[in-house]
């Protein structure tokens, strides 16, 4: 059994350091010559792939949102209502007047009241 996990690592390392690449008739030679192997070279790569996962997740959690790439931020949830008045709502507004009762004329101002600087129209 040790020999077998040694040759499942070796054989682990080697396709993690991009040494060799585990193409299916290898996994199929490893399968059928050394099975307890195969099986535990399965099973390292599912552990690491589930840490690397984990990790990845943490650091989602942990890094501030303007850390975070806009394409790995979870998408905005609608709104539940609509905006403004419900449908049947009767309008406001300030009512209109039916005449015009006097006017009040204006002399064009030659300085700011305000200032006195002067003013151009």
């Amino acid at each position: 059994m040790n020999r077998n996990r040694e040759t499942a690592q070796e054989i682990l390392q080697d396709v993690l350091e991009t040494r060799r690449e585990l193409s299916e008739a290898a996994i199929r030679a490893l399968v059928q010559g050394n099975p307890e192997a195969a099986v535990f070279l399965i099973l390292e790569e599912t552990s690491r792939l589930l840490k690397a996962l984990a990790a990845k997740e943490i650091q989602k959690i942990v890094a501030p949102s303007g850390m975070v790439p806009p394409n790995e931020k979870p998408a905005k949830k609608g709104r539940k209502k609509k905006r403004g008045r419900k449908l049947g709502h009767a309008g406001v507004c300030r009512k209109k007047l039916l005449e015009i009762r006097h006017r009040v004329h204006h002399a064009p101002l030659e300085k700011c009241p305000d200032c006195g600087g002067p003013v151009t129209p």
